[in-house]
């Protein structure tokens, strides 16, 4: 159970605080580092460490998946920590690249520069630090439950169809569903066997590693033997963890061996861009096919992504938020704040659009996460990564870097709310259908919008054909009002309110 404050006129609440309350509500880490000790802070190192593990080959994969060179991953996994531990009030949340506005940073960048990326990034940025400034957090209910996982269902699929090309050693163009498997079907026969193989040994060494983490062993009623089973449970569960570290490294190694004379059996990564990256100015032009883009065209390109990207990154960060705040009151407001600063600061070190991530947010809990200074030992272990050892990435095959992704979003893909609105209310799979087929066959930023627009139907269908039940048991009166998941506790609140001022049974 969570509870969220939601409250109006926030600009004002806000800056009609004592200023060291105002500075304690903005900035949390001023509250909880007055009784930070040694012992939360082991904590934090060790959940920033763990969680560091998924996260560096996560965003080499996810910057390949948004179409640029590996630095990039890295690039917009560095500051996110930071500005969070600083700005954030969830302890697990860990901001970087993910799959899914990975895979939007495609579809509204593809053929183009890493600029586009880093301005949608700074872009989304200001559109969310408003949203949260002027309380607009409330227009996330109108994005409804199957909308959302019809969205996140349609895109896993997508993401996952994209990297078969890479899985199989292939090349052909992979910007949608559609054209991931049209171009599967007429280039199947240039299948690159070693690059298929070690694909599929990735993902099942991926899957197994996952179901190790899973293995629950029972505690014995010796002091001794129940001491090692502890320590034999931490161990699989760190090597469940760790296996995207250890799927790139042993794929990496494997590569490095087999190279004779510049020669590789496999598509490998190749040269990294080294060092971090320097501060600048988010660019409002830009170079594409040595043409001149002007801001106002960078603007055109990047079109309802402008609004789109930040969206889904609001969305999908609340309902992390919400997982894991353990009954605590969640302030999303700040929360919706802190991921605006996130990408604003972001964009100042070449970072395309990053928001939190379930798979990492649940690592972290896992591991033990005491505080959000957890980022901060993440985010210096990315820095130390880029300062160092980019230059052995030129070995990481891009048929691991595949398998990482997919079976990242394999998860993704929600079967379990299919069943529960058959169930309960099966009216409401209509928006989660057309949502998952409009962005299976017209592309996700679509499908969103589609889903939207037939959430809207739903609520014009609600309010005209009103099925009220009512069930008079003389001690207790009973009604069902059915109603639609979207923007659910204000029309409910409505029904009541007019059932009880115009039914007869109350008057």
């Amino acid at each position: 159970m969570y509870l969220i404050i939601q409250k109006p006129f926030c600009f004002r609440m806000r800056f009609n605080l004592h200023p060291k309350r105002l500075v304690g509500r903005v900035f949390p880490i001023v509250e909880w580092a007055r009784t930070y000790d040694l012992r939360t802070g082991i904590g934090d190192l060790i959940a920033g460490v763990t969680v560091a593990l998924t996260l560096v080959p996560q965003s080499i994969a996810y910057a390949a998946l948004a179409g640029y060179e590996p630095q990039y991953g890295l690039y917009a996994s560095l500051t996110g920590g930071f500005v969070y531990a600083v700005m954030g009030t969830v302890p697990q949340i860990n901001i970087g690249p993910t799959a899914l506005l990975s895979l939007l940073t495609f579809t509204y960048t593809n053929g183009t520069s890493p600029d586009f990326a880093v301005l949608l990034c700074f872009i989304g940025g200001v559109v969310q630090l408003i949203a949260g400034v002027a309380q607009l957090g409330f227009l996330v209910e109108y994005v409804s439950t199957p909308v959302v996982s019809g969205f996140t269902s349609a895109a896993a699929l997508t993401i996952a169809s994209s990297q078969i090309k890479s899985l199989l050693g292939l090349q052909y163009e992979a910007e949608s569903f559609m054209t991931s498997w049209s171009g599967l079907v007429h280039n199947i026969v240039d299948t690159k066997l070693h690059d298929a193989l070690l694909g599929l040994v990735c993902c099942i060494v991926l899957m197994g590693m996952k179901a190790i983490k899973e293995i629950r062993i029972r505690k014995s009623d010796e002091e001794q033997k129940s001491r090692s089973k502890v320590i034999l449970q931490r161990s699989l569960w760190f090597a469940g963890v760790s296996r995207n570290a250890f799927v790139v490294v042993l794929a990496s190694v494997v590569a490095f061996i087999l190279q004779q004379d510049e020669r590789n059996p496999f598509i490998l990564t190749g040269h990294i861009t080294p060092g971090l990256p320097r501060p600048q100015v988010p660019p409002f032009h830009s170079t594409v096919l040595n043409a001149t883009i002007s801001a106002g065209g960078m603007f055109s390109k990047l079109g309802s992504g402008l609004l789109i990207v930040p969206l889904v990154g609001v969305i999908s960060n609340v309902a992390i938020a919400k997982a894991f705040s353990q009954g605590k009151t969640l302030d999303a407001t700040q929360e919706i704040i802190s991921l605006g600063i996130c990408n604003i600061v972001g964009s100042f070190f070449r970072s395309f659009p990053v928001n939190g991530s379930f798979t990492r947010s649940a690592v972290s809990d896992a591991s033990g996460v005491r505080t959000p200074a957890a980022g901060f030992y993440t985010s210096l272990i990315v820095l130390f990564t880029l300062w160092l050892l980019t230059p052995y990435f030129y070995f990481i095959p891009r048929a691991a870097l595949a398998a990482v992704i997919v079976c990242a979003v394999l998860h993704m893909v929600d079967i379990d709310i299919v069943i529960k609105l058959w169930k309960t209310s099966r009216l409401d799979l209509i928006p989660l259908v057309g949502t998952f087929v409009c962005g299976l066959l017209l592309g996700v930023e679509v499908g969103l919008g589609c889903g939207v627009a037939i959430d809207a139907l739903l609520i014009l269908f609600y309010q005209v054909f009103q099925v009220i039940t009512q069930f008079d048991l003389k001690v207790v009166f009973i009604l069902q009002v059915q109603s639609p998941f979207v923007a659910n506790w204000r029309l409910f609140h409505l029904n009541i309110h007019n059932i009880y001022h115009y039914n007869q049974y109350f008057q």
